[in-house]
């Protein structure tokens, strides 16, 4: 009776209404194994990429942290003058520009320095004329600013950082902040006074 018993539980438990053959689990079980056994790590393209972009990130993160430990070992003591290209503003936020001035840089909230000079000139336009050619003209009624500012950090021979933390030079676009304007502007030199 309990053989009966028990084979109809079985019965019942197989999903395909069958009764399940005696060792399949087991055979099944066996096919596994020995695929894993055989199944062997293959280097593919994606891991190369993995691999690549591990090491750049690592190679990175080395190359940055040397650098700031170079700028950061010379101290903070070097005087230089940022000039400083603002094009086309209007002409009050030109005329806000004035020699004593505090300058701050608003992406990282840091104070650059004092300007020590401030040139306002026409602004420079370039018209393209119905033949395609370029002509240079002058804009009266928006203005360029030339503003030169002194600031102090660390120069070394791969550039100059802003109170040993921040790289600045040529080229670098900012914006500048004052107490009485905001301004985005392109760093054109930067140099070393004594």
């Amino acid at each position: 009776m309990e053989l009966v018993h028990e084979l109809c539980l079985r019965h019942m438990n197989c999903p395909s209404g069958m009764m399940p053959l005696r060792g399949a689990k087991e055979k099944g079980e066996k096919t596994m194994k020995r695929e894993k056994k055989t199944r062997r790590f293959r280097f593919n393209v994606i891991d190369a990429i993995v691999l690549v972009t591990v090491l750049a990130v690592f190679a990175t993160l080395f190359i940055r942290d040397r650098l700031a430990d170079n700028m950061a070992g010379t101290g903070s003591s070097d005087t230089v003058e940022i000039v400083f290209y603002v094009n086309d503003i209007r002409s009050d936020s030109a005329q806000a520009a004035v020699v004593g001035e505090k300058i701050f840089w608003k992406q990282n909230n840091m104070l650059i320095g004092t300007i020590s000079d401030a040139v306002i000139s026409p602004a420079e336009i370039y018209v393209e004329a119905s033949d395609g050619t370029t002509k240079f003209g002058l804009n009266e009624e928006r203005c360029d600013l030339r503003i030169t500012v002194r600031a102090t950090g660390a120069v070394t021979s791969e550039g100059f950082m802003l109170d040993g933390t921040q790289f600045i030079a040529a080229g670098k676009e900012m914006i500048l902040l004052s107490r009485t304007t905001e301004v985005e502007g392109m760093v054109m030199s930067v140099r070393e006074v004594g």
